[in-house]
């Protein structure tokens, strides 16, 4: 069906479209807290040379390589819910997602 499309290397993006929130005004809507446990997790996961990069959305963050998005950061008032992507492997800390068709590779996590 598809046979006739070339294989397109992901590549980072620019870190600001138009239209796009960045990062500072998105620190700007949360409290300290949440914005001081964001900063950890944007110096945790995101790695140029590992080609893992961050997309400021307009609730949060999302991490990804060049084969897929991996984890969705939502700002909460009081701290960050995490989607992540585990392929359907099931992990103590994380709870499946009641979603038809992703619920068996996507699971939440809060802190």
């Amino acid at each position: 069906m598809f046979s006739g499309l070339g294989n397109e290397e992901i590549k980072e993006p620019d870190r600001v479209a138009s239209g796009q929130t960045d990062l500072k005004a998105l620190f700007a809507e949360y409290g300290e807290g949440t914005n001081r446990l964001a900063t950890t997790v944007i110096r945790y996961l995101e790695d140029p040379k590992k080609k893992i990069w961050s997309k400021v959305f307009k609730r949060g963050l999302t991490f990804y390589s060049p084969d897929r998005v991996f984890v969705y950061v939502d700002f909460q008032r009081n701290g960050l819910r995490f989607t992540l992507f585990t392929g359907g492997k099931s992990l103590k800390p994380v709870t499946p997602i009641e979603y038809e068709r992703s619920g068996e590779k996507w699971n939440h996590l809060r802190s």
